[in-house]
């Protein structure tokens, strides 16, 4: 406790000469007070030896001994108290010896009362034993405190020298810490001045009127471009006005709160970080600044490398995080429509795993495989189609095996509603790291049956459509047979004139003969025409058939219909070309292209068609219109 409080008190200075000089001062008062005690205990003896004398040998009045006796008594007690107040005694030693003298004067005042008999007026004194008694007690008890409180200041006195003994050892206890710690304290600042120069940055110490009083390499590059003479130099001449306001500012601060502040400033082109740290005492006072820079210009360009790359991720962050939230926004709104599509939809669809368990269905489904919700999902989908439907059930083990895609058609035999056709896909899929299965369903029981009377009317069609043209074919072989028949009629009348005649003339009849026999071959050569055109053998051989007579079989069918709708026909064919072919089918062909053609030009001003077999690489017969 004495150490730190001499600490305290004696700062930074010698505390040697301190303290000798504070007991110097201590002891000369001590001198002081013990003259003033001597010289007043003599005056007080003096009055009070003076005061016996006379009345000893003098024989003066006894109220003058007491008198000098009084006088005496006040002095040494004036003296003791201003010594006991000026030495600064306990409140104990003062207490006693203020309350020893307070008693020894009252006892005085009685005996000077007793003397000059001014008990009459105090007559209750003297009558009262009690009162006395106490005074004597009284007199007694101030004569014992003024001894206890003088043995009791030889203990304090005591005491006091012990204390300033161990004052003494411990201040020289700590003047040799001092002494270490001043030897340490030598070798940190060396080895702070050694990293202050070998600090790569700025770094310098700074006393309280901002003047530079330490420096290393990098502050002279820095503020004075390689001047060495930096020291006693004020700081704020080497910035701008901009930056000396900045500057002082942070240092007004420092100053104000007594805490490090940062700051950044840009100079030379280079960013710097500045920090100015105030040093302070024991008692708090600043004593001087450390100013230090740190050049965090590749920093800075860092962090704003940093911070765009920063922006330009988190835009993209944004930006695809719109997108997926786009995408899974449509994503929803698809799976909604899926629902709802495989929901409403009119197509029966079924989805199950490789377990056989049913996971999607909708009613149709329900409606196109005749089974209830129960079937679906309460048991094993695969083993109720495999009992009900096996063809189906194997169609689905295929494909959940081979994990290909079929489709096929099941039939289905309703009591109600007669049968139904079911038109079946299979496509297999993952989902949730498993085989999956689609099944979809589509009732084409009114497409098969529409289909069916669609072909049963198609036939119905060609029918007639055959009827039609064979009516036409009909009529105009009517019409080229009736020719050739009315001629051989007009022929045999003409042969029968003849042989009425007598006798008759046999070159006319040999002319009516041969008249008769063209037109039969004629009619014949019509015939054997409409007999190959009508004739539908797909199976029919293969020959060389002459192009001319192909051509003229064909022709030979509608004369009459181009005659009849004033159609001119025009035909060029080499009798020498000939084709490796079917001739019924060609002369079909031929037959229906001059149908076709027919029609085309019936509705023309200038009706004309024609027709050319001529000889090429890809074709044997072209037809121009």
């Amino acid at each position: 406790m004495g150490k730190r409080k001499c600490y305290e008190d004696t700062g930074v200075v010698d505390l040697s000469a301190q303290h000798r000089q504070q007991f110097a001062s201590y002891y000369a008062e001590l001198r002081r007070m013990a003259w003033v005690f001597c010289l007043g205990l003599a005056i007080a003896l003096s009055i009070e030896f003076f005061g016996r004398i006379l009345f000893l040998f003098f024989n003066v009045p006894v109220y003058f001994f007491f008198f000098f006796s009084a006088v005496a008594l006040v002095i040494f007690g004036s003296v003791a108290t201003y010594i006991l107040f000026r030495l600064r005694s306990s409140t104990l030693v003062r207490t006693l010896i203020c309350c020893g003298v307070a008693v020894i004067i009252v006892s005085q005042v009685y005996d000077v009362l007793l003397s000059w008999n001014l008990f009459p007026l105090l007559g209750f004194v003297q009558e009262n034993r009690v009162t006395q008694f106490i005074l004597s007690i009284l007199f007694a008890t101030g004569f014992t405190a003024v001894f206890a409180s003088f043995y009791i200041s030889i203990f304090e006195t005591h005491r006091a020298k012990i204390e300033a003994e161990y004052r003494h050892y411990l201040l020289q206890a700590e003047q040799e810490e001092r002494k270490k710690i001043a030897a340490q304290l030598y070798a940190s600042q060396q080895a702070l001045r050694t990293l202050i120069e070998a600090n790569p940055e700025s770094l310098l110490l700074l006393d309280t009127d901002y003047n530079i009083v330490v420096s290393n390499s990098s502050a002279h590059e820095r503020l004075a471009g390689g001047d060495p003479a930096l020291e006693n130099k004020s700081l704020l001449s080497f910035f701008t006005a901009e930056q000396t306001a900045l500057v002082h500012n942070c240092f007004e601060k420092a100053k104000n709160e007594g805490s490090i502040c940062r700051f950044e400033m840009e100079r030379f082109g280079k960013i710097y970080d500045c920090c100015l740290c105030p040093i302070q005492d024991e008692t708090g006072r600043i004593q001087q600044y450390a100013f230090v820079e740190i050049d965090i210009t590749a920093r800075k360009e860092i962090e704003r490398t940093q911070q765009s790359l920063t922006e330009y991720l988190e835009q993209q962050i944004l930006t695809r995080t719109e997108d997926l939230r786009q995408v899974t926004k449509r994503l929803e709104d698809a799976l909604t429509l899926n629902k709802e599509l495989i929901t409403v939809s009119p197509v029966g669809i079924v989805a199950f795993n490789d377990e056989g368990f049913c996971v999607v269905a909708n009613a149709a489904a329900e409606e196109a495989l005749n089974l209830s919700l129960e079937a679906f999902f309460e048991t094993n989908f695969m083993d109720t189609i495999n009992l009900i439907y096996p063809q189906l059930g194997e169609a689905l083990d295929i494909a959940l095996k081979t994990e290909t895609r079929s489709k096929g058609e099941l039939h289905i035999r309703c009591e109600d509603c007669g049968p139904v056709y079911n038109e079946y896909f299979l496509s297999p899929f993952q989902s949730e790291d498993k085989a999956h299965v689609l099944l979809i369903l589509k009732d084409v029981t009114e497409q098969r049956l529409a289909k069916a009377q669609l072909e049963k009317e198609r036939q119905l069609f060609e029918n007639a459509k055959r009827l039609s043209e064979l009516d036409i074919l009909t009529s105009s072989i009517a019409h080229e047979i009736k020719s050739p028949l009315s001629i051989i009629l007009m022929g045999t009348q003409s042969i029968q004139h003849l042989m009425e005649e007598y006798p008759p003339d046999r070159e006319m009849m040999n002319h009516s003969l041969k008249i008769i026999d063209r037109n039969a071959y004629r009619s014949l050569d019509i015939l054997q025409s409409l007999s190959s055109v009508c004739r539908m053998d797909n199976h029919a051989p293969h020959y060389e058939a002459s192009a001319a007579k192909l051509v003229h079989d064909a022709v030979s069918m509608c004369p009459y219909r181009l005659y009849e709708n004033d159609i001119v026909l025009h035909l060029s064919c080499d009798d020498s070309l000939s084709c490796y072919c079917q001739p019924t089918q060609i002369t079909q062909v031929l037959l229906n292209l001059l149908n076709n053609a027919h029609e085309a030009v019936a509705e023309l001003e200038e009706k004309w068609i024609r027709l050319e077999v001529v000889r090429s690489l890809t074709t044997i017969l072209r037809q121009f219109l």
